[in-house]
Order: C-alpha cells, then structure tokens, then sequence
C-alpha cells in the first residue's frame, strides 16, 4: 500500500529539483547575457567585475572602497522537497537576500582603528520544517518562522593595540563569530551555524525564546583579544538575552525590558596557521570576502582550530517537569558549554585549491529547562575534487540532537534525532552558485509518530 505514495514522492522530488534547475539557469543565462560585453572591458583593481554580476558600477565601486565603503548585495534561493516522513509531503521555495555595508571609519572620518557594519535581511518563503519535516534542527538555514524584513547586524569596532584587542557594540549575533567552524560553512543543514543545543528555545516564564541568532539578533557588546602572533584568542560577548519584542515578533527595531534579562557567552581557542596574519576580516560575509587581501589569503589557506567556549543566561526558567507545591515550575539555570576542532587533513601542494578538511562539535545543555541536552556534529569538506573546479565543494556531515531524560519523560520521546547531509557546491561563476543537496532526518524531533523524513532540493545564489 506503501509503494504508490513512495512513487508519487519521488516524482514530486524530482520534477521540484528540474524546476528549480530550470528557473536558476533561466535567471543565469538572463542576467549574463546583457552585461556580458560591459564585465569585459572593466579593469577594476579589486574584480568586482569577476566577481559580482553587476560589476564595478562604471568605477564606482573601487572609488567607495578607495574611500573605506564597501557596499554588498547577495540573494539565495532553495527549493526543497521532503518525499516522505516527518510531517507531510510537500515542497517549497525559500528566499533570503542580504544587503551589507563595511566602513573603514579611519578613511571616511578618521577615527584611528573603527569600523562600522550593518546588515539587513529579507526572509521568506516556504516553512518546510515547519509545515513538513518537523525537525528539532530544521532544514535549511534561511527558513524563518515567520517573514521578515529588517537589520540583523548594525556595529562599530574599535581596535587596540595594533589589532590585538577589539570592542564591538551594537546590534550582534552571536552566531556570526562564537561556535564557528568554517570546514561546515559549506552545509545547509542548521546546526552548522550555531548548533541546536545553544539554538534551542527555553520557556522563562514569561516567553519561551531562543538566543540572538539568524535571523533576529539583539543589542550587545563583545571584546576580543588575540595574541600578537594571532595564534590564540578569547572573546567574550553579552547580549539581551531576548531578540526583539515579544508583543511584536516581526519587529526589526531594538527592544530593551528590564525582564529579559542577560546572554553571556565567552570563547577561547588555539589556530597556530593565522601566525603574523594581520589582515583577518572585521566584518563577516560578502562584504569582507571583497577584500582582495583576505581573498588571497583565505583562498588557499589550512585550517587548524581548537576551541572551548561557556554560555549562560541571566534569571531563572521553568523546569520541565519539576513543580513547587503550589504546582509552578521550579526555577532553573540556563548554561551551557560545547567543544570544537576542525583540521585540514589534506592538501595537494602541486594543486593548492585541492584540500580535504574536517570538523567536530560537541557541547552541552541544562537538560532540566532544555529539549535536547547535548548535541555532536561531525563532517568533511572537499574542495577542488574535479579537475579544473577549484572552487567546488563536496560535503557530508551527520548531527545528532540527543534528548534530556526530563524531557523523554515530559514528551515519551526517542533518544535522539540524528540528520546526514550530502551536498555539493558548484561555483557556476565567482558570482552564481548552484548546490544541490539530500537529507536523511531520523526520529524528526524525537518524536515517535513522526516517520524518517527525507528531504532533497537544490540552493542557487547570486553575488551582484
């Protein structure tokens, strides 16, 4: 009885996957052809027109950067389709575009050693864990809960000491430097970002909210030292611990209440090959990746990094199952700590862009106010594997999401939930991406009436 429906999901993964293959090549072959002959004849010192579809701007935009101002544009679109399992079967279209500006404030106003930084966000589009999968992690790292629109980054930076120590305040995510690995940047799974036992929600009485993270950030201040040789750091950040407000969630202005208490996180790690690197990005995504310094040096560079790293909230949350005797929850802490290492494992020296490297993360959870109590992800990241795409990646990771024995007891859930993904990043032109991808979610949310879900679809993305 099982085999029609098994059928007709594979069809509809399928003809998904075409779909969205024919729609990114019609955009591709629509966009390249009118400014063709314009990327041509441009010249500019930085490749905006290698880089970018839209160019230089007729010089423009090497005047900005000569001046200290970089300005970004980038858009990605997914198309997944869960085949079977989970929630329901079904597909849908995702859509995220960012819009980010990188200032040089020693340039533009000559204040020695500042930077400043804002990102806004566009998100919308399908809820396919919603909707769908229902997994404790999710899907894909641009769904939102609910549309929005609005800034997730807006800081200044001020460096000490040549560069060794920095201070930023402003509207931060903590996911955008803390528990980072970069040999899992290549996956659209979640938990590669920040993972699910720091991103899961807890309930403290008031709201149940999870920490500032894509795609709601909050107002927070974060110092970070590096030795001078740049092969140690710590970093420490503190955050209101409530993105936005609660009475209006698509809200994209900062909200302060004396109720939401306080997010501290703190990391310190080891990375031995950044020694007497002094040209690492002040600012995360496009925009910095426009520099061409930090191009070259990153382009080819070796990963070695260890790092151990400790997060707690202010104020207490309910526990899961535990009540005082007039039956309100009993108040909890909410901490945690997680441990990472990624490593290149190898590199071609006759074929520098050829490279193998691989992470792990582990961390941990209070299992008394938390879902899942710990969380382990493990993955490899290939880049260069055909001959002449050195730009390509191929990439396999598995996470699992393991259940807190209150919460077993709360929910009768499985022990764990556990997602592989194999996915392959295929860079079509510095500016286009394509990335198709499979997912196998196993026990989605730890929830026994929720059958294994598999998930396929396909990301492409544009730098303009």
């Amino acid at each position: 009885m099982q085999q029609p429906a098994i059928i007709f999901g594979a069809r509809r993964a399928i003809l998904a996957v075409i779909g969205f293959v024919v729609w990114s090549c019609l955009l591709f072959a629509a966009l390249n052809a009118p400014i063709a002959a314009a990327l041509a004849i441009e010249d500019d010192k930085q490749g905006w027109s290698s880089r970018t579809l839209s160019g230089d701007w007729g010089g423009m935009r090497s005047d900005l950067y000569g001046k200290g101002l970089i300005f970004a544009f980038a858009h990605k679109s997914d198309w997944l389709d869960n085949s079977k399992g989970g929630i329901a079967g079904g597909s849908g279209w995702l859509r995220h575009t960012e819009l980010q500006a990188s200032m040089d404030l020693e340039k533009v106003l000559g204040w020695d050693g500042t930077s400043a930084y804002l990102h806004y966000n566009i998100d919308s589009g399908a809820k396919m864990n919603l909707d769908y999968v229902g997994s404790f992690t999710g899907v894909d790292n641009i769904e939102v809960g609910q549309d929005r629109t609005g800034f997730f980054q807006a800081w200044m930076q001020k460096n000490f000491y040549s560069g060794s120590l920095s201070v930023l305040a402003g509207l931060y995510p903590i996911d955008s430097e803390f528990y980072v690995t970069e040999a899992s940047g290549v996956f659209i799974h979640p938990p590669y970002g920040m993972a699910s036992e720091v991103a899961q929600v807890a309930n403290n009485g008031r709201v149940a909210h999870s920490p500032p993270i894509f795609n709601m950030s909050t107002f927070g201040i974060r110092t970070k030292y590096s030795s001078p040789r740049r092969t140690a750091y710590l970093m420490v950040a503190i955050n209101d611990a409530i993105p936005g407000d609660v009475n209006n969630p698509g809200s994209t202005h900062l909200y302060f209440d004396q109720q939401d208490g306080k997010f501290a996180i703190a990391e310190i790690g080891y990375t031995p090959l950044e020694e007497g690197h002094n040209f690492e990005p002040v600012t995360p995504g496009v925009a910095a990746r426009m520099d061409p310094l930090i191009l070259l040096h990153e382009k080819y560079e070796t990963i070695f990094k260890t790092a151990i790293g400790f997060w707690k909230y202010s104020g207490s949350y309910n526990d899961l199952t535990e009540t005082d005797a007039q039956g309100n929850p009993l108040p909890r802490s909410r901490q945690g700590a997680y441990v990472l290492a990624e490593r290149t494992l190898y590199w071609d020296e006759a074929h520098p862009a050829r490279s193998l490297a691989g992470f792990v993360r582990y961390g941990i959870a209070n299992p008394e106010v938390h879902q899942s109590d710990w969380s382990a992800s493990a993955g490899m990241r290939y880049r260069g594997m055909l001959a002449g795409r050195d730009d390509d990646m191929a990439g396999i990771a598995v996470t699992t999401s393991h259940a807190g024995a209150k919460y077993r007891l709360l929910a009768a859930s499985t022990n764990a939930e556990t997602v592989i993904e194999a996915t392959y990043r295929s860079q079509i032109k510095p500016w286009f991406v394509l990335q198709p991808l499979v997912q196998y979610i196993r026990n989605p949310n730890m929830n026994p009436l929720l059958g294994n879900a598999r998930v396929a679809g396909i990301r492409a993305e544009v730098v303009f």
